[in-house]
């Protein structure tokens, strides 16, 4: 008996153990059972072989292990628990009686895996994987022992021991980790990103479909093994199975590249072409052929066909293409209305086509299938408030946080929906506390600032912003919005070099953004660089040609300029869209004023009083007015 079978019977936190299941470089494997909940399944509760001083480097873990938490997907083991045992940490999930695919591997003695067997397997990580890069969580260590098999003979991607959680789905430089016979080459160099865990999933789906692994690591030391993932090229997969179709192995070697770049983009476009057979119907491998041997192959079956419309629709949607995209998602939920992430999706979908109602019915869907998701809650509250049903989606709110008090997106949404109710000091408490769940997020701190900005509390607003941008966000309309932002709050401040800065920055990023165009016009109007704000406007008129605000400052830059007969033109355009500026009225009135057309000038002056009767600047000018006009008709 080894050291770590010594465990066997004794309790780590409430969870006794009572076999040994398997030990690795990171922790030993235990099959457990809750010592109070002594009726519910056993789990697995994995024992780390490090121990974590308290303090840091405990919060750190706990901080990691609720991201992974967070991870829900039909293909993720889910994550039950977590603790420590005198410094050791621990995780505790759902306890997969299938066994692993190592064990599947072994059974195989070094055959191929069946074509369809081994392409379920792939989708099933492969979309798992794609959820956890969106979160920013890469894996680090996908082999055949960390893919386990749930009583239904399902795939799921477990062992998240060492997974790397990111700010952005860049590469990130960390301590080496991983096993070497499925590593990158960046990452015997301590890079890791989506792309390495692409290239480790390209090493499992070779060994599936030849019967080994890509290289001959066996004997090899570290050094050895690194050289030939960094240098040696694999022998082509259809020389040792001759059965695999040619646009598989192409999109297995293009996994195994090298050079990381000339991997695919991500994992989604990998599993698009290695699973090209199940894309097409007329594929000459559309229809798969699987023995019947088993009862549940012809599960298999449907399963695949409906990943891949997912896939499919994933890949539509990440193009912008989100009509398309809805028919496939459509088709998934049809051939299995227990997929609870692709209903999850379609209702991603639907908001962002604006079909509110049909998007809460999706996440009312998703919410049936798994009714304990505080996501879909959250998804669930957005479609509420844009539907307009500011009660209701608060309550989504409180449920989601009620089911995951650290999920930040859960007091995000409730502030957006206290900002719209005018409440802006409700809002700015719940971005405090979602900032606070998600540190790393910069939107959160860019809502924070937002409602800083309404309270009039600009330089506390700036900071906020600021702390945004130090966390470099990945998008180009992320970073418009805070470059934006910093510009509102500066203006405010009547620092307007310094909006006209970040207002020019905004534009660089989108030049065709018509709101920050026109508000560069007015920071350069404020400056007095009335030539070049004319500019501006004239840009934003050739934007869109009926923007009344637009012809309006246009006016007021002419009058300053002295061209009083092209500033009426203007100011006149801005009237025959929008008829009721009582401000415009009034600049018509000064111009007319100041080409001596009096009368005209009263009746501009009238008009203004009409629609704002107590501002005194209007009745100064009338008076100035009626005062001239006795003399005049003299």
């Amino acid at each position: 008996m080894n050291n770590r079978e010594y465990l066997v019977g004794q309790q780590i936190g409430n969870y006794c153990l009572e076999a040994f299941i398997d030990s690795g470089s990171y922790g030993s494997v235990y099959q457990a059972r809750h010592h109070i909940f002594a009726d519910d399944p056993p789990v697995a509760l994995k024992l780390m072989h490090t121990y974590l001083d308290a303090g840091e480097d405990q919060a750190l873990f706990f901080q990691e292990a609720r991201l992974l938490r967070k991870l829900k997907h039909p293909a993720i083991l889910p994550v039950i628990d977590v603790g420590f045992d005198n410094g050791r940490p621990y995780l505790v999930t759902e306890y997969a009686v299938g066994g692993s695919l190592r064990e599947q591997l072994r059974q195989m003695c070094g055959q191929p895996m069946p074509l369809s067997e081994a392409l379920r397997i792939l989708l099933s990580i492969g979309q798992a994987l794609t959820l956890a890069h969106q979160q920013h969580v890469f894996h680090r260590d996908l082999k055949p022992e960390n893919i386990l098999f749930n009583e239904r003979g399902e795939a799921m991607l477990a062992d998240f021991g060492i997974a790397v959680a990111s700010a952005s789905a860049q590469t990130y430089r960390v301590g080496q980790g991983g096993t070497p016979a499925y590593m990158a080459p960046e990452q015997f160099e301590g890079l890791v990103s989506p792309k390495s865990d692409q290239y480790s999933l390209g090493c499992m789906g070779y060994e599936l479909l030849t019967g080994r692994r890509p290289f001959d690591t066996n004997q090899a030391d570290l050094e050895a093994i690194w050289f030939q993932h960094a240098h040696v090229t694999p022998i082509a997969p259809t020389q040792l199975n001759p059965a695999i179709p040619e646009p598989v192995e192409q999109a297995l070697l293009r996994a195994l590249s090298k050079d990381r770049s000339a991997r695919y983009n991500d994992i989604a476009a990998f599993l698009r072409d290695v699973c090209e057979p199940f894309f097409s119907e007329s594929s000459q491998h559309a229809q798969v052929k699987i023995a019947a041997k088993h009862p549940s192959q012809e599960d298999y079956a449907t399963g695949i066909r409906a990943g891949s419309h997912r896939l499919r629709g994933e890949m539509l949607y990440d193009d912008g293409r989100y009509q398309e995209a809805l028919l496939f998602f459509k088709r998934a939920v049809a051939l299995n209305p227990a997929d609870v992430h692709a209903y999850a999706r379609l209702g991603n979908i639907l908001f962002t086509l604006e079909r509110y109602q049909e998007a809460l019915e999706a996440y009312d869907h998703a919410l049936e299938l798994d009714h304990n998701n505080a996501i879909y809650e959250v998804d669930r509250a957005e479609a509420l408030l844009a539907l307009k049903r500011d009660d209701q989606a608060l309550e989504a709110c409180a449920r989601a946080q009620k089911l995951d008090p650290l999920n930040a997106a859960a007091y995000g949404v409730q502030g957006t929906i206290y900002l719209e109710m005018g409440l802006d000091e409700g809002a700015l408490r719940c971005y405090q506390q979602a900032s606070e769940r998600d540190p790393k997020n910069p939107r959160y701190y860019r809502y924070r600032g937002d409602a800083l900005r309404w309270l009039g509390r600009d330089e506390e607003a700036l900071v906020a912003y600021d702390q945004a941008l130090a966390l470099k966000p990945a998008s180009r309309e992320a970073c418009t919005m805070l470059f934006k932002a910093k510009a509102h709050a500066y203006f405010n401040l009547e620092r307007y070099a310094a909006a006209l800065n970040f207002y020019s920055r905004a534009l660089e990023l989108d030049a065709g953004d018509i709101d920050t165009c026109y508000l560069k016009g007015q920071t350069l109007y404020q400056l007095q660089h009335y030539e070049e704000a004319l500019e501006s406007f004239d840009h934003v008129l050739a934007l869109k040609n009926d923007f009344a605000p637009g012809y309006a400052h246009r006016g007021y830059t002419l009058y300053q300029l002295q061209r009083y007969e092209e500033a009426l033109t203007s100011l006149d355009n801005s009237l025959a869209i929008e008829d009721d500026d009582a401000v415009i009225y009034n600049a018509e009135g000064n111009i007319l004023y100041s080409l001596g057309r009096y009368s005209e000038a009263l009746a501009m002056y009238d008009k203004a009083i009409t629609l704002v009767p107590e501002n005194r600047n209007y009745q100064a000018n009338r008076t100035n007015i009626l005062e001239k006009l006795p003399t005049l008709l003299h």
